[in-house]
């Protein structure tokens, strides 16, 4: 029986909390210093990377796997039984819906990525100064000029 993931999940946890202590001398917490906002912004924009790389290898896998299937050679049902686990015809349709429209784009992924950014940190400052946040003095909003600044400052120079 496979583990619960619920345990996978907690060990993982566990591996980055000890990480984290390693790295940083402490665990996070709300004293961390730092905007935790802008951190997951930045952990999020990453996650999507990874996730759109490995779209595009099950994808290559998923076609594979069809051809071998529908060519009926000895390896036809292994290889249906992985296109099947791997979620058949509608997952693959999913990942060419997605990886074929990437491509046949006609916005440039950095202005794209450029804006996204940019309207999430325009939106923390907007967040944060009816909280009473002092704009001036924050590391909040010192840590969203910033990355905004870079960001600016990066679609700028391409």
């Amino acid at each position: 029986m496979p583990e619960p993931t619920y345990k996978i999940a907690q060990r993982l946890h566990e591996r980055r909390a000890a990480k984290g202590l390693e790295t940083y001398g402490r665990h996070l917490d709300a004293n961390s210093k730092g905007c935790m906002l802008v951190h997951a912004l930045e952990e999020a924009a990453d996650q999507v990377n990874y996730l759109l790389a490995e779209i595009q290898r099950r994808q290559k896998l998923m076609k594979w796997l069809k051809i071998i299937s529908d060519e009926g050679e000895k390896w036809s049902d292994w290889a249906h039984g992985w296109f099947v686990d791997l979620g058949g015809e509608s997952a693959l349709a999913q990942y060419d819906e997605i990886l074929g429209g990437a491509e046949n784009a006609t916005v440039d992924p950095r202005d794209e990525a450029l804006r996204v950014a940019t309207e999430a940190l325009e939106n923390i400052k907007r967040r944060a100064e009816p909280l009473g946040i002092d704009r001036g003095d924050t590391t909040t909003y010192l840590m969203a000029s910033t990355a905004l600044a870079v960001i600016c400052a990066a679609a700028g120079a391409r």
